[in-house]
C-alpha cells in the first residue's frame, strides 16, 4: 500500500495516510517481537530459535517499507523545497504590489480610479500565498503603512471609511466567536491547527474602529490564550504521565534483575522464576510509553534481562536433556540386551549377564519421569520373563523337552505336506511363518536337537528350491 501511495507527488494529500501506515507497520513489528518474547516466556523446557529464513523474510519486508518511506521523504523534501521557492516568489509578488501601492498613493488620478486600483491590489494581495516566515512581520508592517497612507492620501469619505471599518469589525467578531467555540473542541490537535488558521485570517482583515480596536483584540487574544493553555496543560500531563511510566518501568527492570539473578540448581526453582518473569512482562504491557528519549532504551534493558535469563535457562535444560538423552540411550541398550538374554537357555551364563545388566541399570543416572517408567517396565519384563522361563524349565525340564520334541516333529511334517501356493510372495510368507513357529518352540532333548534341526532345514530348503530363488535372497530371508 505504501509503495502505491508514495507515487502521489503532492505530499499534503498523502501525509496522513503515510503516517498511519508507518504507525501500523511499526505496531506489527512490535507485536511480533513481543509475541516471540511471550512465546519464549511460556516455553517449559526450551526456547525455539528463529530460523535464518524468518530473519531474511522479515528483513525483505522492512527493506521494502523503508525504501518506499524514503521515497516519500524525498518527495516531501522536494515539496518543501518547492514550497520555499513558491514563498520566495510570493514575497517578490507582494513587494511588487507594495511598489504599486506606493505609486498609487503618488498618483493624481480620480478618486474612483484610485480606489478601484486599490481594491484590485488588496484582492491580489489576499490571493497571494504565504511568504518566508522571517519576512512576514516587515511585509505586513509595510503593507499596513501604505494602506494607512492611502486612506490619508485620497482622503476617502468618513462614511466609506467607517463602512469599511464596520465590515472589518464584523469579520473579526465572527472570528472571535469561532475561536471561542474551539474551546469546546475535544481534539486539542484540531483546535490548535484551526486557531493558527484563524490568526492568519485575522491578519488579512483590515483595521476596525479605534474605540473597538483594543476590545476586539483582547477578546480574540483571551480565547487564543485559553486554547494554548489547554494545549500546554495537556502536553504537560502527557510528559508527567510518561515520566511516571518511566519510573515504573525502571522498577520492573530492577525487579527482573533481582528475580533472574539466581544459580540454576533445580527445575522447580527455574520454573518459579519463569512464572514471575511472565507476570512482570504482563505488568510491563499495562504501562504506557516512557519519554521518547528513554522509551527504547528502557525496553532494551528490560528485554536484555529477560533474554539473558531465558538463554541461561535454555542452556541449563539443554545440558539436562543431553544427560538424560545419554542415560535414556544407555537404558534402551540395556533393555535390548536384557530382552536378548531373556530368549536364551544357557541358563548359568545368561543369569550372570542379566545380573550384571541389573547392576549397570542402577548406576545409570535419571531420565524423564515418563520415559523412566516405560523403560523400567520393559527392562523388568525382560528380567521376569527370563527368570520365569528358567524356573519353569528346571521344574519341568523333561516334560517341556518332550512336548517340544513332538511339536517340532509335527512342524517338520507340516512343512513337508503343506502345498506350494501359486504366489511367490505367499510362499515366502508361509516359509517365514514356519521359521517363526520353529523359533517359538522351546528346547528339546539334547540327543534329538541336531537331528531335528537338520530335518527342518532340509524341508525348508526343499521349499526354497521349488521357488527357484537366488541363494543370496534365501540367506536374507533366513537372516
Amino acid at each position: 500500500t505504501l509503495e502505491e501511495v508514495v507515487k502521489e507527488k503532492d505530499v499534503n494529500k498523502i501525509k496522513k495516510q503515510v503516517s498511519l501506515l508507518k504507525i501500523r507497520f511499526l505496531k506489527i513489528v512490535k507485536e511480533e517481537r513481543e509475541r516471540k518474547l511471550e512465546d519464549n516466556l511460556t516455553a517449559e523446557e526450551e526456547k525455539s530459535e528463529e530460523s535464518l529464513q524468518e530473519i531474511a523474510e522479515r528483513k525483505v519486508f522492512e527493506d521494502r517499507f523503508n525504501k518506499a518511506f524514503s521515497k516519500y521523504k524525498e518527495n516531501k523534501q522536494f515539496f518543501i523545497d518547492s514550497q520555499e521557492q513558491l514563498k520566495l516568489a510570493n514575497l517578490e509578488e507582494k513587494k511588487s504590489l507594495l511598489q504599486e501601492l506606493k505609486q498609487l498613493i503618488d498618483s493624481n488620478e480620480s478618486l474612483k480610479s484610485i480606489y478601484d486600483s486599490f481594491k484590485d491590489i488588496q484582492e491580489k494581495w489576499k490571493a497571494i500565498g504565504p511568504v518566508p516566515q522571517n519576512e512576514t512581520t516587515e511585509l505586513w508592517q509595510n503593507y499596513h503603512f501604505f494602506v494607512e497612507k492611502f486612506f490619508d492620501k485620497v482622503k476617502i469619505s468618513k462614511e466609506l471609511k467607517e463602512l469599511d471599518l464596520k465590515k472589518n469589525l464584523e469579520q473579526k467578531l465572527a472570528l472571535c466567536e469561532k475561536t471561542e467555540a474551539l474551546l469546546l473542541e475535544t481534539s486539542l490537535f484540531n483546535a490548535f491547527n484551526t486557531l493558527q488558521q484563524y490568526h492568519n485570517e485575522w491578519k488579512e482583515i483590515g483595521a476596525v474602529p479605534d474605540d473597538k480596536k483594543e476590545e476586539i483584540w483582547l477578546r480574540f487574544k483571551d480565547a487564543s490564550d485559553r486554547i494554548n493553555l489547554k494545549r500546554r496543560e495537556h502536553y504537560d500531563n502527557i510528559i508527567k504521565e510518561q515520566e511516571n511510566n518511566y519510573q515504573a518501568k525502571l522498577a520492573l527492570c530492577n525487579r527482573a534483575q533481582d528475580v533472574t539473578n539466581i544459580d540454576f540448581s533445580s527445575i522447580k526453582q527455574i520454573n518459579e522464576v519463569s512464572n514471575e518473569t511472565t507476570e512482570l512482562l504482563k505488568t510491563w504491557k499495562t504501562i504506557g510509553i516512557a519519554p521518547k528519549q528513554h522509551n527504547e532504551e528502557i525496553w532494551n534493558r528490560f528485554k536484555s534481562i529477560l533474554d539473558a535469563f531465558f538463554e541461561s535457562k535454555k542452556q541449563y535444560f539443554d545440558k539436562i536433556k543431553g544427560e538424560q538423552l545419554d542415560n535414556y540411550n544407555k537404558k534402551i541398550n540395556l533393555c535390548i540386551q536384557a530382552e536378548a538374554v531373556a530368549l536364551r537357555n544357557d541358563w548359568r551364563k545368561a543369569t550372570e549377564e542379566l545380573l550384571k545388566l541389573q547392576k549397570e541399570w542402577k548406576e545409570i543416572g535419571n531420565i524423564s519421569k515418563r520415559q523412566s517408567e516405560v523403560l523400567w517396565k520393559r527392562f523388568r519384563k525382560a528380567c521376569d520373563t527370563f527368570f520365569a522361563a528358567k524356573d519353569d524349565y528346571f521344574k519341568n525340564v523333561e516334560s517341556h523337552e518332550k512336548d517340544n520334541l513332538n511339536l517340532k516333529e509335527a512342524l517338520i511334517q507340516k512343512v513337508k505336506e503343506t502345498p506350494i501356493a501359486d504366489s511367490k510372495e505367499e510362499n515366502l510368507d508361509i516359509i517365514k511363518n514356519f521359521q517363526r513357529e520353529w523359533t517359538e518352540i522351546g528346547f528339546t532333548p539334547i540327543a534329538d536337537k541336531e537331528r531335528l534341526w537338520k530335518a527342518f532345514r532340509t524341508a525348508i530348503d526343499q521349499r526354497f528350491d521349488k521357488l527357484n530363488m537366488k541363494e543370496e535372497d534365501i540367506k536374507k530371508i533366513q537372516y
